[in-house]
């Protein structure tokens, strides 16, 4: 089974509601950091963290509880998720494919891959350094 890539025409970036704004940064060995809306907001309420590919308790769980702190938030519910996939150099081509299946088995609506900027790329390294126990 082949998986449909739709990628973005040329013009303006589209503008992403941050409470459906969901992150997922692609590391090495199979790990995904994540967080939700923007990263500085994220850091400071604790909405971060670390997760893998697990079928239960990895990146697809973290996408269904967003899916349903939606459904419970707002009008048009998990239809507003976005979720941002930001792949590092580190991280194995086979994780891209593994988040765009997680996007498909739980009908993730929006979704977009993209670079991760430098400073966001930054950011993170020192999460991961300062907070080990947020890393599985």
């Amino acid at each position: 089974r082949a998986t449909k890539l739709n990628m973005p025409a040329d013009g303006p970036d589209s503008k992403v509601p941050l409470t459906g704004a969901l992150t997922a940064v692609l590391l090495d060995q199979d790990r995904v950091f994540y967080y939700h809306g923007k990263l500085d907001e994220a850091v400071k309420s604790g909405a971060y963290g670390t997760t893998n590919f697990d079928l239960t308790n990895g990146l697809g769980q973290v996408i269904r509880e967003k899916q349903a702190w939606l459904n419970r938030q707002k009008e048009k519910g998990s239809k507003d998720l976005v979720l941002m996939i930001k792949p590092l150099d580190e991280a194995a081509y086979k994780n891209v494919v593994d988040v765009l299946d997680e996007v498909a088995i739980n009908a993730v609506p929006t979704y977009v891959l993209m670079e991760i900027d430098p400073t966001e790329k930054e950011i993170i390294q020192h999460l991961r350094k300062d907070h080990p126990e947020k890393n599985p």
